[in-house]
């Protein structure tokens, strides 16, 4: 079973940011994700889960995310809106 987050969505968001600037700067990202207190491989599951989500998106994202579920292709086929 996967540990609870330490970090709000809202934290998450600002350090994606950060990290993003640091890059921007010209530092690379096994070199700022451990300024922000993360490790690269946290950085980059993150960025997968709430890259480019704006901070309200992302708690959004994380209230209505229910442990093991995602539908499957085949089923949003067949759903009606």
């Amino acid at each position: 079973m996967a540990k609870p987050s330490e970090h709000t969505p809202k934290q998450i968001v600002d350090i994606l940011r950060q990290i993003e600037v640091a890059v921007a700067n010209g530092k690379t990202h096994p070199i700022a994700s451990p300024e922000t207190g993360i490790t690269e491989q946290t950085y980059y599951r993150r960025r997968g889960e709430y890259g480019g989500l704006k901070v309200s998106q992302a708690k959004r994202q994380r209230c209505c995310k229910l442990p093991g579920v995602q539908p499957q292709l085949g089923q949003l086929k067949n759903t009606r809106l």
